[in-house]
């Protein structure tokens, strides 16, 4: 069957340190929660791609909104 649409590289957005040291520890709900689900992520890969994906978008996204120069 044809896929439609497009898939962003999750898997290369988590592992890129420059992008995760990039994240405001404020603009996460629960740093703690996240960056455990980030070391489990690290040790079986795409076991909880899509909330660490959404929470790194959301930082981005509040960073930008809140932090514009």
């Amino acid at each position: 069957s044809k896929k439609h649409g497009f898939a962003l590289p999750k898997e290369l957005i988590i592992y890129n340190q420059k992008i995760i040291k990039g994240l405001k520890k404020k603009y996460l709900y629960n740093s703690e929660f996240f960056y455990n689900r980030l070391n489990e992520y690290y040790k079986n890969k795409n076991f909880n791609s899509s909330y660490l994906w959404n929470e790194i978008i959301l930082n981005y996204t509040l960073q930008n909104i809140y932090e514009k120069n």
